[in-house]
Order: C-alpha cells, then sequence, then structure tokens
C-alpha cells in the first residue's frame, strides 16, 4: 500500500483499559490461597483476550534463592482460573491444574525468541545461575569477585503476559456486553508446589548433600590397620618437644599467628607429642589448612621444655569438636570436584566404597550431587571462574548439616551457621570450588589459655562433633547439606556477638528469613475495540431473542486421580460429563511427594517405571490398538520411543498447540491421545468412559497424582431466557 492507496475497511480503534481486582492488598505466602477476583464491566464491550495481559510485579524473600518454577515461570502461582457471566451462575471456563497445564504448553512451544520472551515478560529463569539471576543479585560481592558475607538481595520482577487458557488466550473478540460483563476468579497456588530452590534438590536433605573436596574414604582394613578410630591421626609430628603433658591444651601458630589450641592425647616416653587432635579455634581465626606447619605452644613444666612441630597430613580437614574460644572465631569446608571419581579414589583408602552413587551416576536424571559445573562461551564464565557463579546451593544464615553416607540418625549433626562463602584459595584444581565458612552453635569455651588441662576449662566444652568423626564416618564417606524446613520457617539458635562481618544482627535477620514471595499491583489491562456499530446491534438482537447469540471457544478440562505405587496393570476412569466435540487428552503423571516441597520441581511428569499405556475409549475400545511402549523413558539416561512421540505431537496438535520443539521431552513426562483430525471433533458422550490403562513392569516409587487435561469445545449460548452452555 502506498499513499495513493484507498482502505478497503476503517481501522478498528482500540484502547487499553485497566482493571483491578476486588481486593487490592499484596499477595504472600501467608495469604496467598484466597482467590483473587477481577469484574470486567460491560461497558467494555469487545475485548481482544490475547492483546490483553494481566501484570504485577514480584519480589522473592528467603535463603536458597527461590524462584517461580522454571517450567511457566510466574505462572506456576496460579492453581485454578475460572470464568463466569457476570451474575456468577454460569462457569463459563475453568481451568484446573493451570500451572502444570502451561508448565506442558511451555515444554512443547520452545524457541530461542519465545525462551526470551518468557525470561523478559513471564518470568521464567532459564539457568541455576546465582550471580545471572532474574530474581536475585549479590548484596555486594560477587562470587567470583571474593568473599560473600551476606545474603543475596531480591529483585522486583515484572510480569505481563496473558493466561494461557483458551478464552484469555483467544484471537476471538469477546462480547462482554452479551454477557452484561464477566467475573474471572483466580485461586494461588500453595507457595511450596509454586516455588523451587535456583539450584533446585541441590544439597537440602541429607539424601541430596553435597560432595567435599576430600573425602578421605577408608574401607575397613585400612582403618584396622591405622590401630582403629581413636589412633588415626590427623597430624604428622615433625618435632615431638619436650615437657607435654596428656590431656592438655597448647597454643597453635601458624606463622606466629595463634589459630587456636591443641589438645595433646598421649605423650612419648621424653615427654614429646605421641598423638594429637584440634581443640579450639582463637581470635576469630579458622583452623590450618592441610599441609600446615603447627608451631605447638612451649610448655613450663619439666626439665628442658622445647616447642614442638605438627603438620596437617594432605587430605584431612580439622574439625575436632568444633569449639570456639572468641565469638568471632570460625570453622571451614570446601565443596566442589573437578572429576568427581577423582575426589572419591583419591582417599586414604585404595578402594571405593559400594555406595559412591550416593553423589549420582553422573546421568540425566541422577547427575553428580556436586559443584563441578563446566564453563562455556555460552555460560559468560570461563574455566576457572564458572563456579561458583553458575551454582551455589547455600546462602549465608543457612543452618549447615553433617551426615555419612548411610545417613544414620546419628551421623546427622548440626555443624553451624554459614558466615562466609569465598573460593579457595589458589591451587590445582582449586578454583572450580567453594569455601563454606560457618559458625559452630556453640558457647564460648572459657579458660583456654597455654598448657591448661581439659578439665579446667568451662563454657562450651561439650564437642558438637565427636573428636574423630570425620574419621569413624569416612568409612562411608560424608556429605554437607541444610534443611529445607529450616528454610520454610527459620530455626531455633544463639549467635554470638561478633564484632566482624557477619554481624549478628545480619546472621540473625537472614536465619529468621522464610520463603516467601510477594505480589505488587495486579491488574488486567483490557484490549478493548470498538467495533462496528451495526455488529454490536445485531449481537445484542441475536443475544435478547429466542435463537440466542452462540460463541464457541476451545476449553480445557481437568481431572485428578490418585495412583498407589503398583506392580502391574493400572486402570484410570476419567470421568467425562456431557463432551460432545473432543479433540485431545493429555495426561501428566506428577510426584505426589513433591507437591509440597521447594526443593523439587513439581510441575513435571514422571514416567516412574511406566512400560506402556492405552487409553479405553468405550465403544471404540482400546487406543491405539496397539500398546503405546514408552519403557525407556524411565532410564536414568532416557531415550524417546517412535510411537510416544507420536502419539504426543497428535495430542498437542489437538490442544492447539504449535509444537516447535520436543527437545528434553521426557523430562516433563506426559502420554496423551488425539480424539479426532484436525478441524474435527469427537463425540465423547456416546462413545462413553475414558480410560487410561497404564502398565507397570517394573515396582513404581512414588503415589502420583495424575492430572488428565481434556480439550474439547465449549458452545455458549446467550438467550433471551438465560445462558446455556454445551461441551
Amino acid at each position: 500500500m502506498d499513499l495513493t492507496d484507498i482502505p478497503t475497511q476503517a481501522p478498528i480503534i482500540s484502547e487499553t483499559i485497566v482493571v483491578k481486582p476486588e481486593n487490592q492488598k499484596d499477595i504472600t505466602r501467608e495469604n496467598q490461597n484466597r482467590n483473587v477476583r477481577f469484574l470486567i464491566p460491560n461497558y467494555v464491550g469487545y475485548f481482544l483476550p490475547s492483546q490483553s495481559n494481566f501484570s504485577f510485579s514480584i519480589t522473592m524473600s528467603g535463603r536458597g534463592n527461590p524462584i517461580p518454577s522454571r517450567d511457566c515461570g510466574l505462572h506456576s502461582l496460579f492453581n485454578v482460573v475460572r470464568t463466569y457471566d457476570v451474575t456468577n451462575s454460569h462457569l463459563l471456563e475453568e481451568v484446573i491444574q493451570y500451572n502444570t497445564l502451561v508448565a506442558q504448553k511451555y515444554q512443547y512451544t520452545k524457541t530461542t525468541s519465545v525462551d526470551n520472551y518468557r525470561m523478559e515478560f513471564e518470568g521464567v529463569q532459564p539457568n541455576k545461575s546465582i550471580d545471572q539471576n532474574l530474581y536475585w543479585k549479590p548484596n555486594s560481592v560477587t562470587y567470583a569477585g571474593g568473599t560473600v558475607v551476606a545474603p543475596d538481595v531480591a529483585k522486583s520482577v515484572q510480569f505481563s503476559g496473558t493466561l494461557k487458557t483458551d478464552f484469555y488466550d483467544s484471537d476471538k473478540f469477546i462480547p462482554c456486553a452479551v454477557f452484561n460483563g464477566l467475573r474471572t476468579e483466580i485461586q494461588m497456588e500453595d507457595y511450596r508446589r509454586a516455588l523451587e530452590f535456583t539450584t533446585g534438590s541441590m544439597g537440602i536433605g541429607s539424601r541430596n548433600g553435597m560432595l567435599p573436596k576430600k573425602m578421605n574414604v577408608m574401607v575397613g582394613a585400612t582403618q584396622a590397620a591405622a590401630g582403629g578410630d581413636v589412633e588415626v591421626n590427623p597430624f604428622t609430628i615433625t618435632t615431638a618437644g619436650s615437657g607435654y603433658a596428656a590431656d592438655t591444651i597448647y597454643t597453635a601458630s601458624v606463622g606466629g599467628t595463634q589459630l587456636g589450641f591443641i589438645e595433646v592425647k598421649t605423650i612419648d616416653g621424653a615427654t614429646g607429642i605421641a598423638t594429637a587432635l584440634w581443640y579450639a579455634t582463637s581470635g576469630g581465626h579458622s583452623p590450618p589448612e592441610e599441609g600446615a606447619i603447627i608451631v605447638i605452644g612451649t610448655p613450663t613444666a619439666g626439665g628442658a621444655p622445647a616447642a614442638a612441630t605438627l603438620t596437617v597430613k594432605a587430605g584431612h580437614q580439622l574439625m575436632g569438636g568444633l569449639l570456639i574460644t572468641t565469638n568471632n572465631d570460625e570453622y571451614y569446608i570446601d565443596l566442589g570436584s573437578t572429576n568427581v571419581v577423582e575426589t572419591l579414589v583419591n582417599a586414604t583408602s585404595p578402594a571405593t566404597p559400594a555406595n559412591i552413587t550416593y553423589f549420582g551416576d553422573g546421568s540425566v536424571r541422577n547427575p553428580f550431587n556436586t559443584l563441578n559445573q563446566v564453563g562455556s562461551d555460552n555460560t559468560g564464565f570461563g574455566i576457572t571462574t564458572c563456579f561458583p557463579n553458575v551454582m551455589m546451593p547455600f546462602s549465608v544464615g543457612d543452618r549447615l548439616f553433617i551426615t555419612d553416607l548411610r545417613q544414620d540418625a546419628a551421623s546427622k549433626k548440626a555443624l553451624g551457621v554459614i558466615t562466609r562463602i569465598e573460593k579457595p584459595p589458589p591451587g590445582t584444581k582449586l578454583d572450580r570450588g567453594a569455601r563454606i565458612y560457618f559458625l559452630p552453635l556453640q558457647t564460648v569455651v572459657t579458660g583456654a589459655a597455654n598448657e591448661t588441662l581439659v578439665t579446667a576449662l568451662g563454657g562450651g566444652t561439650t564437642p558438637i562433633l565427636t573428636q574423630n568423626y570425620m574419621f569413624n564416618n569416612n568409612l562411608h564417606g560424608y556429605a554437607l547439606y541444610v534443611e529445607e524446613a529450616d528454610r520454610l520457617n527459620s530455626y531455633t539458635r544463639t549467635i554470638p556477638n561478633r564484632t566482624v562481618a557477619p554481624t549478628k544482627d545480619t546472621l540473625d535477620k537472614a536465619a529468621d528469613s522464610k520463603v516467601d514471595f510477594t505480589i505488587h499491583n495486579l491488574q488486567y489491562n483490557i484490549k478493548r475495540v470498538d467495533m462496528d456499530e451495526n455488529v454490536v446491534a445485531a449481537d445484542l438482537r441475536a443475544a435478547n431473542s429466542s435463537s440466542g447469540y452462540r460463541l464457541d471457544l476451545a476449553t480445557t478440562q481437568t481431572r485428578l486421580i490418585n495412583l498407589q505405587a503398583l506392580q502391574g496393570p493400572t486402570s484410570q476412569l476419567i470421568s467425562i460429563p456431557n463432551i460432545t466435540k473432543a479433540l485431545a487428552v493429555l495426561s501428566v503423571p506428577l510426584n505426589q511427594n513433591e507437591q509440597l516441597s521447594v526443593a523439587f520441581q513439581s510441575l513435571r511428569g514422571r514416567p516412574d517405571n511406566m512400560s506402556n499405556y492405552q487409553y479405553d475409549i468405550g465403544r471404540d475400545g482400546l487406543q491405539p490398538q496397539r500398546k503405546v511402549v514408552v519403557e525407556k523413558a524411565s532410564l536414568n539416561n532416557p531415550l524417546i520411543q517412535t510411537q510416544h512421540i507420536n502419539e504426543l505431537i497428535k495430542s498437542v496438535e489437538g490442544f492447539d498447540m504449535e509444537l516447535t520443539s520436543l527437545n528434553n521431552v521426557l523430562a516433563n513426562f506426559a502420554v496423551g491421545r488425539q480424539f479426532s483430525r484436525n478441524d474435527m471433533f469427537y463425540n465423547l458422550m456416546e462413545a462413553g468412559d475414558l480410560t487410561l490403562k497404564a502398565e507397570y513392569d517394573t515396582q513404581q516409587t512414588f503415589p502420583k497424582l495424575v492430572v488428565h487435561f481434556i480439550h474439547h469445545i465449549r458452545s455458549i449460548l446467550v438467550t433471551s431466557n438465560g445462558i446455556q452452555i454445551a461441551n
């Protein structure tokens, strides 16, 4: 068209009208299970849902960098979306498990540009990055830049997009005046189901513990050869000295700086040190590292006292009983690994324990639970600076726990409150790890001085760990973790008055911070259009006549079924009332045990040993006629199977999704069936009951919440006698 052309029709005039919810208070986890209601008044006339959008801003809070589900972004906060006429007497559309449906839609409609749009406007965090996070930023220092001594700061994130229901994402003009107005009701999701930690389940709970850099794994023969637990000594006696006494503490200095105290356990015939253990830190320091030469305080007793020197053995990390003598004292532990197998094999044991797979096996479904991310151009970080920019499961203020790999109750112990996170000192392969400093939840030991009997000390002398904990439990190795309950509801602690960062106030504030979110300024921005007067008049006349005004819209009904963890054939009856124009069905088996946990991706379908499936469609029998085999979807490295993917493709088309991606499709598992060809429909009411028959040749590992979505056409007829709805 050029300037001399005459348009064939007048342009449609439009404007944006802002509609606020009836209750305009901020939405948080404490009140998020309420319903949010909107009234779209009849004076709006006609509006175009696909050009109208819901908008709000959201701020996260809590330790662990919680974010909305990566599978559907901020849509995860909405559980049910309902639309009524203005009298609330006719339900025009209802989508239950809305967030689960959107997670499926996002799975099949990915492209680079669409992913970028969802990240920018719909709050989808694309990766597990901490420094490069949509919802969080470092307080002052990045993990790559130095030591982090304060919790990350939450950003305010804006959402602006359509609701992904057939009604509110439709390209049809909706005649609001015909219905005398519309009412929309959004039921908010439980925060534990809607949110997840940025790094997922990594480091959450004893079964997801993190791999330390130095395992010191010992098999029974090696342990016995060392003389048993008590004889395992973390020091090499460089110079035994003289004049020392057993069960007595002495100062321990490195490079002229006193770092703490050593307890002499036994002495030799010349009153030199035979065995010793780390007793406590002092002066706001942490214990020395492996290879450090420790000068022991000179005794005053004896004829010719001489100072001893000890060397920390390679691969040993001094913990003692986690005792402290000043308020600023700390301990540390190193996490991360360049090579998991290397870390576990390079131990004091020549053999590898059988339960090494506690940390994973490196597969897609069971990756190694370690901080060993590999840098690439796509992450923006080089191979030496990648970690911990990409992944850091712990936060300042977390209470850090330790467990052996058997996860025995006796071995699970709380170490203390995390105070700092930093990169370890430079060295071979250390640039890919993180040093976690923590303050033991202890009172200060009183009376500590050179050459003091242990029995003469007061205060917090009861050890958190037994003196040889690291070695007693290293028969099976050990792991570090935090508890999800601590992040959801805080925890009881007594933190001393520290005079260095982070201070007591900072740690108390961080520990009291609960996983939460706050939604501000929720509103619906309606794209109102001025239709031709003749069109408006004709629609209103039809609505006030006996023949009526008909509006046909696709919609989705949901049925929920609880499935127990059984072996063998299962049958799930999907109750469908009066659907005469069915298009497709999509069934998503969710892990029932993960539905109320921030540590898991609650909206993801799990195959869990499903062998095959068919739908039983009443009079038409089992469809498809050949069982759809899906057994390879449950492998740790899942494999697609052609018939399953073909059925999924047809089902996705039946849901009017523009299929653009099957990448990683088995990570969010679903099964489906298209009832009819494109642009046609199927009469389910005449066919009879719809049933999903799935077989599990191997025992299921968890109970399931199976969400069945049925896509069909709904006819809404507005007459002088009221509104009639037919499926």
